[in-house]
């Protein structure tokens, strides 16, 4: 089996292609992959399809999967 090691968030999400279905871990905040929605969150990708516990939290939905869903990606 190769092993990949990244060290870039963009690098890790440059292969997703629009119309994808992501599945995001954690719950309500914990566990949740920040940095790497937000590098999804910073490029043109759309038409996801997310599948979460917690889209976001109230008050600051810009930190969890509801960046995405503020943005239009989704």
């Amino acid at each position: 089996m190769k092993e990949k090691v990244f060290t870039n968030f963009d690098k890790i999400i440059a292969d997703i292609p629009n119309g994808s279905v992501i599945m995001i871990s954690g719950f309500a905040g914990p566990g949740t992959p920040r940095n790497l929605i937000n590098a999804l969150a910073k490029t043109t990708i759309k038409d996801l399809t997310i599948v979460c516990n917690t889209p976001g939290r109230w008050g600051d939905s810009r930190m969890d999967a509801g960046a995405l869903i503020l943005n239009g990606q989704v």
